[in-house]
């Protein structure tokens, strides 16, 4: 039924000169069709971001106007109750960020007045962050890289930036590479096992 073909053909593979053009003349590789996707994706996420802060600064100053204009009422409802949709108790449902259409909740019935003293707040939390930065500059790191896997390292880098567009011939950087990581391993199995 089929005609089984065998690597002996007697006729040359003939490629037409506009191929063998386009090819020769196609200076995308794989590390800049990757570059590319990389910084599409970079893109998309910092654009996601800009659209989450500026969704999450609406509902900021939507909360400090409601906050601003209610009067103080009754204690919080006893839980088992509804809320209001839009509610400002912490124990209401919350609505979700991820959306792309711009809900705006109805006014809620009755809001509690709570002070809000935001000079306060920031100045502690940066104070909290300058001190966990100071933290973790004065930590050292848990061990230093063995010399000998630095340097394969490096050498494998440098490889992969010599021949982007040959990779697989920095073969030989990457089996020294694999060798230091095995040496070290060993190493480590030794300390544990005793």
């Amino acid at each position: 039924m089929y005609k089984k073909l065998t690597p002996s053909s007697s006729a040359p593979v003939q490629f037409s000169s506009n191929l063998v053009d386009s090819l020769n003349s196609n200076t995308e590789t794989d590390s800049s069709r990757a570059r590319s996707l990389e910084l599409q994706i970079q893109e998309r996420v910092a654009q996601e971001l800009e659209r989450i802060r500026a969704r999450e600064q609406q509902t900021l100053a939507e909360i400090e106007k409601r906050i601003a204009s209610s009067k103080p009422s009754a204690p919080a409802p006893a839980s088992g109750v509804s809320y209001p949709a839009g509610s400002l108790n912490l124990d209401a449902p919350r609505i979700p960020f991820a959306g792309r259409e711009s809900y705006v909740a109805p006014a809620p019935a009755a809001v509690e007045a709570v002070p809000v003293n935001r000079e306060l707040s920031r100045e502690s939390v940066n104070s909290e962050i300058e001190e966990l930065r100071a933290k973790l500059d004065g930590r050292k790191k848990l061990m230093e890289l063995d010399p000998g896997l630095e340097k394969a390292r490096m050498d494998v880098v440098g490889c992969l930036r010599l021949n982007d567009r040959r990779p697989l011939d920095c073969w030989k950087e990457v089996e020294d590479f694999k060798r230091e990581v095995a040496r070290l391993e060993e190493g480590f199995v030794d300390r544990i096992v005793g």
